[in-house]
């Protein structure tokens, strides 16, 4: 009995290491070249579209719609303009 619990106190955590290195993730891009077709590439290209899910996202459209939210926290980020109130001389 002790002999198998000194197999599995080192092949449980090697196993679970295994499991943990040999998941990979990443992006694939739809990028269309000069004659009108599509290339698949890893690499995000400026007009292309980015694979999310089942379907594809318009990356041109996907910066500009992050550059409109970094555009509005800033906007919001500035505290409000204090107006000095005019001196009258006579």
């Amino acid at each position: 009995m002790e002999q198998r619990n000194k197999v599995a106190f080192l092949w449980v955590p090697a196993f679970v290491l295994f499991l943990f290195c040999t998941y990979a993730e990443g992006a694939v891009y739809k990028c269309p070249t000069a004659s009108g077709g599509f290339i698949y590439s890893n690499k995000p290209c400026l007009d292309g579209h980015r694979k999310e899910g089942n379907g594809w996202i318009n990356v041109e459209e996907e910066n500009r719609k992050e550059k409109q939210k970094e555009d509005k926290r800033a906007r919001q980020a500035q505290p409000p303009q204090k107006l000095e109130p005019e001196i009258m001389r006579p």
